[in-house]
């Protein structure tokens, strides 16, 4: 299957996006009492990220990358485990007993980055392979 190469950047600044979100996960909840500015570079970096994905988009680049059927199938699964992980986070983070949510945030904060690093080389592995 032939795909945009532009759709592909999109996608790999998206899991950019995410592999910093799962830092933040990590760094918000040992440091925000610390830093309370830290939330708006989080912020930043993420619309930074969104005005480079659409300038990427409107761009008339027409070449296209083949992509297979399980690269595909792949980076959904990809994507629904890091939401699933991601909102699962937001869901039991009131939940979780006080003293103990430092080994969550961090299980959670690496799960996601784990998801985000695996996107990420896929995604490179594709543009740079084909």
């Amino acid at each position: 299957m032939q795909v945009y190469r532009k759709s592909i950047l999109i996608q790999l600044i998206l899991f950019i996006a995410f592999l910093i979100m799962g830092a933040n996960l990590i760094v918000s909840f040992y440091l925000v009492g610390q830093w309370p500015w830290l939330h708006f570079v989080l912020l930043f970096l993420l619309v930074a990220f969104a005005i480079i994905g659409f300038i990427i988009y409107r761009k008339g680049d027409e070449r296209t990358v083949v992509i297979t059927k399980r690269e595909i199938s792949l980076i959904r699964y990809l994507l629904y485990g890091y939401f699933g992980i991601y909102i699962l986070n937001i869901i039991l983070e009131g939940a979780i007993a006080f003293g103990s949510e430092a080994w969550f945030h961090i299980a959670s904060g690496v799960l996601c980055m784990l998801v985000a690093l695996t996107g990420v080389v896929i995604q490179s592995r594709i543009l740079r392979l084909k």
